[in-house]
């Protein structure tokens, strides 16, 4: 289940383009305005506390991709705007694509300090997420997978062993283990994926997310 709007995207930062974004964008402005109140009210003496929880919850949103639609010139609908620092990012499912894109994504995420949580399939350049996120702020959900299979050049299309092996060399070291016991790069294609599945993970000392799909 992929929980967006847009085709092939997960919970992590993409949009489907300017147009979107300008609608979002206007449905937002009048819950900000209410939120800078909102906010006001809260702090000033300590008045209306009740609302506090709701001025920080607009002012997490704000730091968000959306945070950078609403300011004039922030926004980037092909650009990585960052994660949500000290909260939680939630994969639900990705489908992979291009590895650059996926480390820049993973580092930031890994910079950010949020917890991961995996509760669907992480396909293809997605499994480098273990490679940068420290096993302590990721969970795997009893539905969530790895799925490693042969990477290929972005331009031919063909195989890319050297790829492949740059990303073998990432993985933290048992899924390496894991992967070469089922008999490495000789093993891999592009149509079809070695499957991790969450169990084993957890054996290994990755967190049980408290919550599935």
């Amino acid at each position: 289940m992929i929980i967006s709007m847009c085709p092939a995207t997960t919970l992590t930062k993409q949009t489907c383009g300017p147009i979107y974004a300008l609608v979002i964008a206007s449905l937002m402005v009048p819950a900000v305005a209410l939120g800078l109140i909102a906010g006001a009210l809260a702090m000033e003496g300590g008045a209306f506390p009740e609302l506090k929880p709701f001025w920080e919850f607009l002012t997490m949103l704000n730091r968000s991709w959306l945070g950078t639609v609403l300011v004039p010139g922030n926004y980037d609908p092909k650009g990585w705007n960052g994660v949500w620092p000290n909260s939680k990012m939630v994969i639900y499912h990705e489908p992979g694509g291009v590895i650059k894109e996926h480390i820049e994504r993973w580092q930031e995420l890994a910079r950010s300090g949020a917890d991961v949580e995996i509760l669907d399939a992480c396909y293809s350049a997605c499994t480098l997420v273990v490679a940068y996120v420290p096993k302590e702020r990721l969970c795997f959900g009893a539905f969530a997978t790895l799925q490693f299979h042969l990477a290929r050049d972005r331009e031919t299309g063909k195989p890319s062993l050297d790829a492949t092996q740059w990303m073998i060399r990432q993985y933290p070291p048992e899924i390496v283990d894991w992967i070469m016991e089922r008999g490495g790069i000789a093993n891999m294609t592009i149509p079809t994926f070695m499957e991790l599945r969450a169990p084993s993970l957890w054996r290994w000392g990755y967190r049980k997310c408290k919550r599935d799909r």
